[in-house]
């Protein structure tokens, strides 16, 4: 019975480990939105409601084709895919946007999306970057991409801001014309994990104008960094060093 209950217990606080864990997306334009976080149950049966597929607290939220936000039509199956906890390398976070038709709207179509509840690569020093690109099948002049990321020690799904902010250079069509690609990438931005979890926040504003059809995707990545020294070993390292300089300065005070 004592094993039952143990068992039982055991089982509660994974539970409890875990019910802070979400996916979360929001699509925004125009005036229009759509939003889906598999957190909970009522979560997952409202992202059903509003056209999107995932499972409670599952690493992959998809929508389309046909799928439609103020003005802009997913005509390729799109959503946002974490790899929760992550592994002891990497952990990452990405978006991607299939054939997407801007037919009404003069508004940028926003999307933003966050997962909670990483453990790993598990610190303290780590490197978030981000990767962006974009594909026009037709495109028009101003056609482009903006791209930033976050990563945060609450372990919470806010947007914009974090602990450490990555950001892809504008990821522009060049067009007019058909055919056209780019892809960016962000430098390495260290930080330091404070806690257990943390949570991976990505947000990307695409301008594309009536006519175009393009296709996009973010990726957010977060490393294991160098062995930096912790700001008190460094303390140390400077107290050691201005105990030297007098040492110095008194032996050579005594020639």
């Amino acid at each position: 019975m004592k094993r039952l209950i143990l068992l039982g217990i055991v089982s509660a606080l994974a539970y409890t480990q875990r019910a802070d864990a979400s996916l979360i997306i929001d699509i925004t334009a125009n005036g229009d939105s759509a939003t889906c976080d598999n957190s909970t149950v009522a979560g997952v049966l409202a992202c059903a409601a509003g056209g999107f597929t995932t499972t409670l607290q599952g690493n992959n939220i998809s929508y389309g084709p046909g799928f439609s936000v103020g003005g802009y039509t997913f005509n390729g199956v799109s959503g946002v895919a974490a790899d929760v906890p992550g592994n002891a390398v990497l952990s990452a976070l990405s978006d991607s946007k299939l054939t997407i038709d801007h037919l009404s709207g003069a508004g940028d179509l926003t999307i933003t999306f966050a997962g909670t509840d990483y453990s790993l690569p598990a610190g303290p020093n780590l490197i978030l970057s981000t990767s962006s690109s974009g594909i026009w099948n037709v495109a028009q002049a101003g056609d482009e991409a903006t791209f930033q990321a976050w990563v945060r020690n609450d372990d919470t799904p806010t947007v914009p801001g974090g602990d450490a902010t990555a950001v892809s250079p504008v990821c522009a069509s060049g067009g007019p014309g058909t055919t056209l690609s780019c892809s960016s990438a962000s430098a390495n931005v260290p930080w330091v994990l404070t806690g257990a979890l943390y949570s991976i926040t990505g947000q990307e504003v695409i301008t594309q104008a009536i006519g175009s059809e393009a296709s996009y995707q973010g990726t957010v990545n977060v490393t294991a960094g160098a062995n930096v020294p912790e700001p008190a070993t460094l303390s140390l390292i400077g107290i050691s060093l201005v105990g030297l300089g007098l040492m110095r300065r008194r032996l050579q005070s005594k020639k």
